[in-house]
């Protein structure tokens, strides 16, 4: 359960957005060494989903694919916790609630 910044309650499941994808994609949504299409990222921001690797290693990975930017969103088992690292490239945290929305929104758009 995760409040909004009204305060109201509601319950992010990411296994929703994670189900269309097949393991190749999730670990390119971890933004995992070598998961990430050049063809796909040049010039572009990604979104990241945090966890298995390090947040700083994650952006290094945009960066040599030919990112121009991060959005660094949380897991559910990471809420709102909200970390200041000094990535490589521009990059923005986001918690759970929030990450979910976008990674929601990105799938839509594929």
């Amino acid at each position: 359960m995760y409040r909004d910044y009204n305060g109201a309650e509601y319950i992010v499941d990411l296994h929703i957005v994670f189900s269309v994808y097949d393991w190749v994609s999730f670990c390119s949504l971890l933004c995992l060494n070598g998961t990430l299409d050049p063809a796909k990222v040049v010039g572009k921001i990604v979104a990241c989903l945090r966890g298995i690797s390090a947040r700083l290693e994650k952006g290094l990975v945009v960066k040599d694919a030919g990112g121009i930017g991060m959005i660094l969103g949380n897991a559910p088992e990471d809420g709102d916790d909200l970390v200041a690292d000094p990535h490589f490239l521009p990059a923005t945290m986001v918690n759970a609630n929030d990450a979910a929305a976008i990674f929601s929104y990105i799938g839509t758009a594929m």
